[in-house]
């Protein structure tokens, strides 16, 4: 073999070398995942003056889904500020009749309850006094669907030929039973004025459960007047996993199992508490 062929064929063995070599992947050299973004929004918003007060806070577990605490925190900003000059022009109105209104006050504080395997449950206590003999509550639940990033209606939990009644009948033993408890004395809920609720038209939030990726129960929120006149304050009943399962859609079995475990501890400044969590 002339000393030419010998170069040609080392040569040759050196680039099919150099190729697999590579080719080939180390340790090292695996592709790497861009960091999960965090939110740019505030935790907190605050908005004063003579005629409003108008508040809106996020514990920091928000921070880690960026597109639903944004998209959140733009939209109740909004509402704040629209809340905030309709309370200038109430009250001025209000002031040109003669009547003294006190400061108007809207508070909003969100509370995540549940991360799935593919759903993230959240909701905002909103406390408000807009003129009146007292003021008012209400919750707003939000359910996040994590693979397209967008709110999804919680209703769609439950199977579309969902037989709701048992569940309904035992959300409603259990209003009676809490009401029962506060009052010291038995009433139903048909004596009580107000019928039983509908679990397709109430407002609810995912429980965590022991089982890691998965929720384990529903608690249905119930504001003032819903179930029971305003002096009985708010509900929260819960509904464990064996009372619902079988009026879960097939799409969303997987995102419940396990047995409730404790909701998250949240980070919060003391001004976004009421007088009962402080």
């Amino acid at each position: 073999m002339s000393r030419a062929t010998l170069s040609r064929l080392v040569l040759a063995a050196l680039i099919v070398s150099a190729t697999v070599t590579a080719c080939q992947k180390k340790p090292d050299e695996a592709p790497k995942v861009a960091p999960k973004r965090e939110s740019t929004a505030p935790l907190s918003y605050v908005h004063n003056t003579v005629d409003a007060e108008a508040s809106l806070y996020f514990p920091d577990s928000f921070k880690a889904h960026a597109t639903l605490h944004e998209s959140l925190s733009a939209q109740d900003q909004e509402a704040l500020k629209a809340f905030a000059n309709q309370a200038v022009t109430d009250r001025a109105q209000l002031a040109n009749d003669g009547f003294e209104q006190p400061q108007y006050f809207r508070k909003i504080v969100w509370h995540l309850t549940a991360e799935t395997a593919g759903l993230i449950s959240a909701y905002s206590q909103i406390e408000e006094y807009a003129g009146g003999a007292h003021g008012n509550l209400a919750f707003h639940p939000v359910l996040w669907d994590k693979a397209s990033d967008k709110p999804l209606d919680p209703q769609t939990l439950f199977a579309a030929d969902a037989d709701l009644k048992p569940a309904e009948n035992y959300l409603c033993r259990q209003v009676e039973a809490e009401r029962s408890k506060r009052a010291e004395t038995p009433i139903t809920q048909a004596s009580s004025g107000f019928g039983c609720p509908k679990l397709k038209s109430a407002h609810f939030v995912l429980i965590p459960s022991t089982e890691a990726g998965k929720a384990a129960a529903i608690d249905v929120l119930f504001a003032p007047y819903e179930v029971g006149p305003y002096a009985e304050g708010t509900y929260q009943i819960h509904l464990p996993l064996t009372v619902i399962r079988d009026a879960i859609a097939p799409a969303y079995a997987a995102q419940f199992g396990g047995n409730p475990a404790p909701l998250p501890v949240e980070n919060l400044p003391p001004e976004a508490l009421s007088p009962d969590q402080e």
